[in-house]
């Protein structure tokens, strides 16, 4: 089976995660590493730490860490995908390492175990078919040149009280969103309008727009690869 994960997976869903690709039952397919929380916690009422005897609450005691059966955690450093592809999370900064007195990752002795062996994963050659799918998609393109357009606004620090100026960088997001909406339609042979961009000295309104956002998008290309992957996988061990 496939496991897709992003930035975003954490905690149970990262555990299940991490014990299927330990024991090779699972491909883990998606962004580069996972959320990193493998802590846990239990909440004690604050009146029965204190000599409040009132109800004000309670608060959560980090009691413990969680290992992978090699001895690894998962907190602080995730699990990493077998084969990472291009997501509109990546270089953002959200996993739990980030955040302020988060544990640090350690490690404990390695338990032994046996890994799945029927199925055994060619992983080198699962990820060269991926990579040249995804140098070549266009949507994976998209999500690289979204990034970058992030990256350079959280670099760019200033922002403009001109009423003409942010009026004209809604008119170029939207124009370049039009562009995007365009080419999704011209491969999959849908001409047809999308949406309708009248300007005004108040910036840009959009109409009729394809009722999808970017987002949107570049999850359905990680699940088309992802089912691509699938099928190499099944052609690799000689089923049709």
């Amino acid at each position: 089976m496939a496991v897709l994960v992003n930035r975003n997976s954490g905690s149970a869903s990262e555990i299940v995660a991490a014990a299927l690709q330990d024991y090779h039952r699972a491909l883990i397919i998606g962004d580069t590493e996972t959320h990193g929380k493998g802590s846990f916690y239990f909440s004690e009422p604050i009146a029965k730490l204190t000599a409040i005897p009132l109800d004000v609450g309670s608060i959560k005691i980090t009691s413990g860490k969680i290992y992978r059966i090699t001895g690894y955690t998962i907190q602080g450093t995730g699990v990493r995908a077998d084969i990472a592809l291009p997501s509109l999370l990546d270089g953002l900064r959200t996993q739990e390492r980030f955040r302020k007195h988060s544990l640090e990752a350690d490690r404990v002795p390695r338990e032994p175990f046996d890994v799945f062996k029927i199925g055994l994963l060619p992983f080198e050659r699962l990820k060269a078919a991926s990579f040249q799918r995804v140098a070549f998609d266009p949507e994976f393109r998209f999500i690289e040149q979204l990034n970058q357009e992030r990256q350079k606004a959280e670099a760019n620090h200033q922002v403009s009280l001109s009423e003409k100026t942010r009026a004209l960088q809604l008119v170029i997001a939207g124009t370049q969103a039009a562009a995007r909406d365009f080419a999704r339609m011209k491969r999959t042979a849908r001409y047809q309008v999308v949406e309708e961009i009248s300007l005004s000295d108040k910036g840009m309104a959009r109409k009729g727009s394809s009722g999808k956002t970017d987002f949107e998008f570049a999850l359905e290309a990680q699940f088309t690869e992802s089912l691509r992957i699938m099928m190499d996988w099944l052609h690799e061990r000689g089923l049709p």
